[in-house]
């Protein structure tokens, strides 16, 4: 009998063994298709900016990297050409001028050129994302996500909700029962807009929903304490 429910165990924690390394490989392929994914987009937005917003770009190879960024499509890893291509029209001086004079007049994450920097190393077929690449990664929230947390004896809700103007409905109501709400704004959006809305100024559109949130009623017509932070 013993032997029997050694046996079972051994193959119950081989089970769990190789689960935990499928879920690990996952994972790890998840978060390089995303890290590519976002430099793949990022790239498409400022190319997009360099004809929209009228800078030449200085040679045929770059016009033709510019035309085969926009229509490329993601595969599992970044294609080498396309690597290429978005290193030859990233130092471009069509596209150095458009980041110097006009940056502000396109979305752009603050992170892209971190990516655009990387991409030797990002190209690679064994690549694995670092805690910088991380640090600096950013995916676009929809709804609502909980994540909660102890510091000492206090129970903390952090909800990550999503910031575009069409999700704020669903987020809105997480407020209802709240005693202190922190507001935090990006000193970097100064002079950034939105992506939905390239005329609106992304920190004066962050302090007009701070204005809502702050006028929100909670716990019943008493409207909770706010701090409002710029980092």
């Amino acid at each position: 009998m013993g032997l029997c429910v050694s046996s079972q165990r051994r193959a119950e924690r081989m089970r769990s063994l190789a689960i935990d390394r499928a879920i690990k490989a996952d994972n790890t392929r998840l978060n390089k298709e995303f890290k590519v994914l976002l430099l793949v987009q990022s790239a498409q937005a400022f190319v997009q900016a360099l004809f929209e917003l009228g800078y030449p770009l200085s040679s045929e190879k770059s016009q033709y990297d510019a035309q085969l960024i926009l229509n490329y499509r993601l595969q599992d890893n970044l294609d080498p050409v396309i690597a290429d291509a978005i290193t030859s029209v990233w130092k471009d001086p069509g596209t150095r001028s458009l980041m110097r004079e006009r940056s502000n007049e396109f979305y752009l994450m603050d992170s892209a050129p971190y990516f655009f920097n990387g991409i030797n190393r990002l190209r690679r077929r064994n690549y694995v994302p670092n805690i910088q690449d991380v640090l600096h990664a950013r995916a676009k929230t929809t709804g609502i996500n909980e994540t909660r947390f102890t510091i000492g004896e206090t129970i903390i809700h952090m909800f990550d909700v999503g910031g575009q103007r069409s999700e704020r409905r669903k987020w809105i109501h997480c407020f209802e029962a709240v005693k202190l709400a922190v507001f935090c704004i990006s000193l970097s959006e100064y002079d950034q807009v939105l992506l939905e809305e390239s005329r609106q100024n992304r920190m004066l559109e962050s302090l007009v929903l701070y204005d809502s949130v702050g006028s929100f009623k909670y716990e019943g017509n008493r409207a909770a304490a706010s701090t409002l932070t710029f980092n």
